[in-house]
């Protein structure tokens, strides 16, 4: 397949509709937010978020996903941020509905991510709590898929030693100065490529390279100290075990998986079909993969053309 004709080009249309358009098996990872169901009015036709009732604004994003799972590689993921809102006071758990709706869709659900924001948007209401999280979920394809924890992981206090980051992301919104509004975060978009789209994938056979990790335990040197930590940590119920396993591990990549195709490599292809101001876009080019956008409206098709490299400014590509 000749991606060329496919990826860094910004399509401007209905989601469902270009992603018909779209090769089957295709793409590595979908990183994407939607617009939130009544929260604004696009003045667009054909757009998702003002539909009448929270019930067919699920059917509509799950058509859209359906398609775009089509398009996923069968080893692929799916990322999707997705804010609740109120109705006749009552928290109507849009979030919730739409998972549940990709779940029946064969969608499997392997994190509900809780993204805490740094810097919520202030609100005036006096008769309940403050919302300052969102939902992210991730969704994959297949049961054998393509995840690499190691770019992810976040310090500790053990000098060399990182960690799995876990499911509360504590991120701020984003910004952009083109857009009057908050928008998806570089962070919360950086998470999601660096660990589910593939730097490097054969270009004959589409295996992707994995990251060989050399595994180093580290244990207290001070046998009484030692002791004493096992107290403390069966004491507080967590990894019992871990006298024996080591307590602590450095990771280190020594090398990458080869590809007997010998027909060298390109990126994985990073997609969002509601791209807005093209953060998606922004944060896969910066990591070296290649990415398509969709979106409905044509200013943000402008927008995002304006947020990735002028290098790709000419494969703005408008869907008729």
């Amino acid at each position: 397949m000749d991606v060329d004709q496919w990826v860094n080009r910004v399509y401007q249309g209905d989601a469902l509709e270009v992603l018909k358009t779209l090769p089957s098996n295709f793409v590595s990872c979908i990183v994407t937010s939607p617009p939130y169901y009544q929260l604004r009015d696009y003045q667009v036709e054909g757009q998702i978020g003002m539909e009448s009732t929270p019930e067919e604004y699920v059917e509509r994003l799950a058509a859209v996903f359906r398609e775009a799972k089509r398009v996923l590689r069968d080893d692929g993921a799916l990322w999707l941020n997705i804010g609740d809102m109120y109705i006749d006071q009552d928290l109507a758990m849009i979030p919730s509905q739409v998972a549940l709706a990709l779940k029946r869709d064969g969608w499997i659900l392997r994190n509900h991510v809780v993204w805490r924001k740094l810097n919520p948007m202030p609100v005036s209401v006096r008769n309940r709590l403050a919302c300052t999280w969102e939902s992210v979920f991730f969704f994959v394809k297949s049961r054998k898929y393509y995840f690499d924890l190691e770019p992810i992981r976040v310090p500790t206090k053990v000098n060399g030693v990182k960690k799995n980051p876990g499911d509360v992301w504590i991120l701020p919104t984003g910004s952009f100065k083109d857009a009057h509004f908050a928008v998806f975060s570089t962070d919360l978009v950086r998470i999601p490529i660096l660990s589910t789209c593939p730097q490097w994938i054969c270009k004959k056979c589409g295996a992707p390279r994995t990251r060989i990790v050399k595994v180093e335990k580290l244990y207290p040197e001070d046998h009484s100290k030692r002791k004493k930590w096992s107290r403390s940590l069966a004491k507080a119920s967590v990894m019992r075990e871990a006298p024996q396993r080591g307590w602590e591990s450095i990771h280190k990549t020594v090398g990458w998986t080869k590809c007997g195709c010998e027909a060298g490599f390109r990126p994985g292809v990073v997609l969002d079909p509601f791209c807005g101001s093209g953060t998606t876009l922004y944060v896969a080019q910066q990591l070296g993969r290649y990415w398509i956008g969709i979106d409905i409206k044509p200013e943000y098709v402008e927008m995002s053309k304006r947020r990735v490299q002028p290098i790709y400014a000419e494969h703005l590509t408008k869907w008729i």
